[in-house]
């Protein structure tokens, strides 16, 4: 196995806290009943393949730009941010199927990969998402999911305030609704 300078290992394991906590909500929909079905269906889908990927990306991508990671170590963390939150085998079905869709270049894998970006970027602040397009509709798919006790995204109830509220309904219109309409 390939290990790193102490320092970097330690930098690597800071980032996959970091991008975890930023990813629990997307890779929520893996876990309980119908998990395995549920990742075949993101596999097998070239938007939701491309929302990850995006996310992932803008993620590992600011650490690295903040110095907090070097450009080796984002892959690596990528891909250790998925096995914390799947098994191993699970995130070699998820990364083969990013690379699959992104080798493929499709309009639904750039759509994802438009929005997953986004996302993050709102998510770090670097973007303002009441500028959003979409940010009305994901306000409203916010406030049906806290009615439901947002009982799919048990680490994000009831946020706190309207940016966490605008954030997990994006995450809902973005990533949730694509993947309940393919089931």
């Amino acid at each position: 196995m390939f290990t790193l300078p102490w320092s970097e290992e330690a930098k690597q394991k800071k980032a996959v806290a970091f991008v975890g906590e930023r990813m629990a909500t997307t890779f929520t929909v893996f876990r309980g009943l119908g998990g395995p079905e549920r990742l075949s269906l993101v596999v097998a889908n070239p938007y939701l393949c491309g929302f990850i990927q995006g996310k992932l990306t803008i993620l590992t991508l600011a650490l690295v730009a903040n110095g907090k990671l070097s450009k080796e170590s984002a892959n690596l963390v990528s891909g250790f941010v998925m096995m914390a939150a799947l098994s191993k085998e699970a995130a070699l079905e998820l990364s083969r199927g990013i690379k699959t869709h992104n080798n493929s270049g499709t309009a639904a894998y750039k759509q994802g990969q438009a929005h997953g970006q986004k996302l993050a970027q709102y998510t770090l602040g670097i973007k303002d998402p009441s500028q959003d397009p979409d940010f009305a509709r994901a306000a409203a798919k916010a406030k049906e999911a806290e009615a439901l006790d947002a009982a799919i995204f048990p680490e994000a109830v009831s946020p706190n305030d309207e940016f966490m509220s605008a954030l997990l309904g994006l995450e809902i219109l973005w990533f949730l609704d694509v993947l309940n309409s393919q089931e």
